[in-house]
């Protein structure tokens, strides 16, 4: 009896991916685990499946002495030395279409959070407040909303916001003017920014989209510009966003993530996380929920399930 390769699972992964693995690998489970005791199973595992906050870095890729695949649930690679990878002649599968509704849903509620003041409104309203009259907001249709970064979920968003009537205008480097027939595409950052009510986050994370949100940029905003960010933490750059809203260029920061992403393992969840925009009256941080949805987390898994299965076959 042959054995079964083993597949080491560093990060939650959906039952009905867990169940269709299990006739083809050996699962061996280390979600919560801290990192060095997983560091020390992984020269036994010939795949491992992790998300966003795994460090595939050389320690891990050093460790992975048997491994042949990595499968990344989710479409970044931001945490993955994919050169290192590349070099060792390890496979990386990503499953960059199974989240792209769910994460383009969340950003549009993080849209209009944003501009309803729902939780300010919501946290006055709990202590016995009734002051509608202090939370006054803007509609979506009536809006000039940026989409920066026109991938998947970028197009899934401009597609929501048509349904609300919206103003939408694209920034991506490869993209030119005209290119998207009936939205508008601005390809100089400093015009797009400066044209917009609300600016929403697609981006990939590159040495050249790093820190793109600055002051050098914001200086080119609308006063009291909403900014939603269900792309990357490091797209920011944390102490301008704390000025820009202090000064009131920017007038609320939604975002899904932080810079850096905090560790899930059981040892961190059990300390409160720190971060110099935690606790700011101007910022909604969520514990990046974009694909934290049964439905996504099942197609994705599924997507990995499909091209695992396909490479021992």
């Amino acid at each position: 009896m042959v054995d079964k390769p083993k597949l080491l699972v560093l990060e939650s992964l959906h039952h009905s991916g867990i169940d269709a693995l299990a006739s083809s690998f050996e699962i061996v489970n280390a979600v919560g685990m801290e990192r060095e005791h997983y560091l020390k199973i992984l020269p036994c595992c010939q795949v491992a499946v992790c998300k966003s906050v795994t460090r595939v870095d050389q320690e891990f890729i050093d460790a992975a002495s048997e491994l042949k695949i990595l499968g990344r649930i989710g479409s970044g690679v931001d945490n993955i030395d994919v050169d290192r990878l590349s070099a060792r002649s390890i496979k990386l599968f990503t499953t960059p279409d199974g989240n792209t509704a769910s994460t383009a849903e969340f950003a549009v509620m993080c849209m209009l959070m944003a501009c309803r003041n729902a939780v300010p409104a919501y946290c006055d309203t709990v202590t016995g407040m009734f002051r509608r009259e202090v939370f006054i907001g803007r509609e979506l249709q009536n809006l000039t909303v940026g989409i920066f970064g026109y991938g998947r979920v970028g197009k899934a968003v401009a597609n929501l916001l048509k349904g609300f009537g919206s103003r939408i205008i694209i920034y991506s480097p490869s993209l030119k003017k005209g290119d998207l027939g009936d939205l508008t595409v601005e390809p100089d950052l400093k015009k797009f920014v400066r044209r917009l009510d609300l600016l929403s986050l697609h981006a990939s994370m590159t040495s050249k989209s790093a820190g793109i949100i600055n002051t050098t940029l914001l200086d080119h905003a609308k006063p009291g510009l909403l900014l939603v960010n269900t792309a990357r933490g490091g797209l920011l750059v944390d102490h301008d966003i704390l000025i820009a809203l202090n000064n009131g260029m920017i007038g609320y920061l939604v975002t899904d993530t932080l810079n850096p992403e905090p560790q899930y393992d059981l040892v961190n969840r059990k300390k409160p996380v720190s971060h110099c925009l935690l606790g700011h009256p101007k910022i909604l941080i969520f514990p990046h929920l974009g694909a934290s949805t049964s439905d996504a987390q099942e197609r994705m898994a599924l997507e990995l399930v499909d091209k695992l299965n396909g490479a021992f076959t």
